[in-house]
């Protein structure tokens, strides 16, 4: 369970205010430091999942006020053992539902002492509210089940937020990844074209361009595409440049298999796209190692690059095909996955806002899905024919 310490500044003549709105978090001791007559510290430990519903109370609540202010700290361990607000109300409800078990039996055995003072519409009344009480167990259980854990929207906000940043960090390693891959794609060796995927800072742009369409955060969209455009056009100059001078064949196994634009190309950016969204959401990045091969925008590009600086146009747009199918896929099916896990904005304001942005993001997304695929059945009929 990934759990986090919150440190919350806020006025201190409101803890009344603070105490109602985490009375349904079962917190039994509520730490408190005073920094002034005016602010203090409140600090709770948290699941990451009920993290942002507390965060967004505060926030709705002093969001306002000159001096609040939450600090959001991952913890390793706490001691005793942290329980959630989930599994306090599964104790309950398990402790409940022996109580009313016991008492079941109870009823049952004093009916079968009376069975000639039942009458039909009792019964029927019993069997009605039995009814309806299972259903409505049936619709809270499945409202747990879509209950997905995954980190705040605001730790997620920060995560993409530090990942695409437009350093010398970030261009060397495009530079880096460009160079592994031009030598693995020339050598027709996975390995190093494995190692490029692996290296190549471009699936995080994408994902945080994902994050903002439904934040409907402009600050974040521009860092994204500032940051996937850069690293775009300097693969394709580095490649492009390399091409000039290199002696590119395109009947290589590894260079031919990223001319031949498919519906799978189509299929593994949805799916890559998705797993990076929910990858990020739930924290761990380790995972991304295994999405960033399955996206493989890097080789596509490189691949485009090489084949320009040699003169195989042709073959160049087949492989940008690949990259743009990728890069479409992903956004659309990361957008996707933000709105099925309810990353939204915490005023209802900016929800609304976020909602219709992201639904013409959608839109736009499949929209040009749709033409790529056209395109694709086109060109293969022409083929056939």
């Amino acid at each position: 369970m990934a759990l986090r310490l919150v440190e919350i500044t806020v006025p201190t003549n409101s803890m009344d205010n603070v105490a109602s709105l985490l009375k349904d978090r079962h917190i039994d001791d509520l730490p408190t430091i005073t920094l002034s007559s005016d602010l203090s510290i409140i600090r709770i430990v948290l699941d990451a999942v009920e993290a942002e519903e507390v965060i967004k109370r505060f926030q709705q609540e002093f969001g306002f006020i000159t001096g609040f202010r939450i600090n959001l700290i991952p913890l390793e361990a706490t001691i005793p053992e942290y329980k959630s607000k989930i599994e306090k109300e599964k104790e309950e409800e398990k402790e409940q539902k022996a109580v009313e078990k016991a008492s079941n039996a109870l009823a049952s055995e004093e009916r079968k002492m009376e069975k000639t003072n039942d009458s039909p519409g009792s019964s029927l009344s019993s069997r009605q509210s039995t009814l309806v009480t299972t259903r409505e167990e049936g619709k809270e259980d499945k409202k747990k089940r879509r209950n997905i854990s995954r980190i705040s929207k605001d730790e997620l906000y920060s995560d993409l937020s530090d990942a695409v940043k437009v350093n010398g960090v970030y261009f060397s390693l495009v530079v880096l990844s460009v160079l592994v891959a031009a030598v693995g794609l020339v050598q027709n060796n996975i390995a190093a074209i494995i190692g490029a995927m692996v290296i190549a800072p471009l699936l995080s742009p994408n994902v945080a361009l994902s994050l903002s369409t439904t934040l409907a955060n402009k600050k974040l969209a521009g860092k994204a595409l500032i940051s996937l455009f850069s690293g775009l056009l300097l693969a394709l100059s580095i490649s492009f440049i390399l091409g000039l001078y290199l002696h590119i064949d395109p009947t290589i196994p590894e260079i031919a298999l990223r001319t031949r634009f498919g519906i799978g190309d189509v299929i593994i950016g949805l799916v890559a796209g998705a797993a990076a969204a929910l990858f990020f959401s739930v924290g761990i990045g380790t995972a991304l190692v295994g999405v960033t091969v399955a996206a493989a925008l890097l080789p596509p590009l490189v691949v485009s690059g090489l084949l320009l600086g040699s003169g195989e146009a042709d073959l160049a747009v087949q492989s940008l095909l690949i990259l743009i199918s990728n890069l479409i896929g992903i956004n659309l099916a990361g957008t996707l996955v933000f709105i099925l896990l309810g990353v939204w904005p915490t005023y209802w304001w900016e929800e609304r806002k976020a909602k219709r942005t992201a639904l013409t993001a959608l839109l736009i997304w499949i929209l040009l899905l749709l033409i790529l695929i056209i395109m694709l059945l086109v060109v293969e009929h022409i083929v056939v024919i």
